[in-house]
């Protein structure tokens, strides 16, 4: 009796033990998705194909130095292997963003919303079933690209007050369109309907250093700019180029001086 009762106990304890470790290595709630394919095209009449465009698919950190990436073919597709990325194959919300930053992603499909102030997308795919997903493989289901654009407004100040008359340049990086505009007492110039890009950006002022800087716009509303003051040296408080330079003059007159003395001496020698 003791017998039978120990080996029910034991065979109970094995089947719980089972259950736990089933449990536990369960994944069920990780997306079965491992392809996400789709089409994307280019703002136009009629509209065309974004041939060549790089797709890269992160996580929602966009922490991944190197993402899950695909490249558009000839006619806008693309295919996006998870398989390639392992961290992202547990994951079921993912960020995207293209390879030209120069546009921004329209006709936003049901899983996919804009991530607020860049042209990167979210894509959930929570509780999508099947190993792929569609994004759209036509005009009207894939995305499509148009120019974006925007007011960006810069502020440029010194080490305490803020600069007028500051001299703003920005000259795309890509097409060489350069754009400027002049600071106000405020500090402050805005650029209306400025078109995304990277842009090398020069800011000057009279007393203050030049400053450059290359600069990613893609929607982000205001850019900060601190200028450094040009040195000027006084009689206390001049460079070490300048001290030397002084030092050397003066030795030089000294030098000449004394030549001069000697020179009138033997002069007078010679005459006596």
């Amino acid at each position: 009796m003791h017998r039978k009762l120990f080996a029910f106990v034991f065979v109970a304890a094995l089947l719980s033990s089972a259950v736990v470790v089933f449990a536990d290595s369960d994944d069920s709630d990780a997306t079965s998705v491992t392809t996400i394919t789709g089409y994307i095209g280019m703002a136009g009449i009629p509209n065309t194909p974004a041939v060549g465009m790089v797709i890269n698919l992160n996580n929602v950190a966009e922490s991944l130095t190197t993402p899950c990436v695909a490249t558009t073919d000839a006619n806008g597709f693309f295919t996006l292997d998870l398989s390639t990325t392992p961290a992202l194959q547990s994951e079921s919300v993912f960020h995207i963003y293209f390879s030209d930053v120069d546009y921004i992603a329209q006709n936003l499909l049901p899983n996919i919303t804009r991530i607020d102030g860049t042209q990167h997308l979210q894509l959930d795919l929570s509780g999508v079933t099947g190993t792929a997903y569609q994004l759209g493989n036509d005009l009207d289901h894939g995305l499509l690209l148009v120019p974006g654009h925007g007011d960006l407004e810069f502020t440029v100040k010194g080490s305490d007050r803020f600069l007028k008359n500051a001299m703003i340049t920005l000259k795309d990086e890509d097409s060489a369109q350069e754009f400027s505009g002049e600071t106000a007492s405020n500090g402050k110039y805005t650029f209306p309907d400025l078109p995304y890009g990277v842009y090398n950006l020069k800011v000057t002022c009279n007393g203050y250093k030049t400053y450059t800087e290359s600069v990613l716009y893609n929607g982000q509303a205001t850019h900060n700019v601190t200028m450094v003051e040009k040195e000027i040296p006084t009689f206390y408080g001049m460079t070490t180029y300048h001290a030397l330079m002084f030092l050397g003059v003066a030795v030089g007159l000294i030098l000449v001086m004394i030549s001069h003395i000697l020179v009138k001496r033997n002069w007078k020698g010679m005459k006596d």
